[in-house]
C-alpha cells in the first residue's frame, strides 16, 4: 500500500533491516505527521526512492543485499543523472566512530546519526535538512 503525501506533508523513507528499529522510527516519525515508507535492504531503498522520491531517507549502513553507503551512492548518482535535486540521506549506524561519520559523508549522505539514537537527535537532523520547526505539546 502506497503512502499518500498530502500538500505540505514531508515524506521520509526508512531503510533499515532490523524490524525493531524500523518500528521505533515509524512510531516516532508517524506521531509527528510525516508520510512514511519502509524497506529492509539497500536495493529496496534504491527502488523505493525511484518510485516515491521522499524528502529525506534514514539509511542504515549495515543492511543485506546492498550496504547503505552503496545505496546512497546509487541514489545520488541517479538523482544527478536525472538532473534532480540531491536527495537528503541521513546515515544510521551503530558505529559512532569518526571514521564511520566520514565514510557516510563521503558516500553522499547529508548527515549521520549513531545508534542507539535519541528522538531529539532525529528531529534535530530532520529540522536542519528540511527547514522544519516543531511545536511541542504536553502529553495528556
Amino acid at each position: 500500500m502506497e503512502t499518500v503525501i498530502r500538500p505540505g506533508m514531508k515524506a521520509i523513507l526508512i531503510a533499515e533491516d532490523e524490524p525493531n528499529n524500523r518500528l521505533l522510527l515509524k512510531r516516532l516519525l508517524g506521531r509527528a505527521g510525516f508520510a512514511l515508507a519502509e524497506v529492509g535492504n539497500g536495493q529496496e531503498a534504491v527502488e523505493k526512492w525511484r518510485q516515491w522520491r521522499p524528502h529525506l531517507i534514514f539509511m542504515d549502513e549495515d543492511m543485506p543485499m546492498m550496504k547503505g553507503s552503496e545505496a546512497t551512492r546509487e541514489i545520488q548518482a541517479a538523482a544527478a543523472a536525472d538532473g534532480g535535486s540531491k536527495p537528503v540521506i541521513v546515515s544510521l549506524t551503530a558505529y559512532a566512530l569518526e571514521q564511520a561519520r566520514a565514510a557516510a559523508l563521503a558516500s553522499g549522505s547529508a548527515d549521520f546519526v549513531a545508534k542507539p539514537f535519541r528522538p531529539h537527535e532525529l528531529f534535530t537532523v530532520i529540522s536542519k535538512h528540511l527547514a522544519l520547526e516543531y511545536t511541542f505539546r504536553e502529553a495528556a
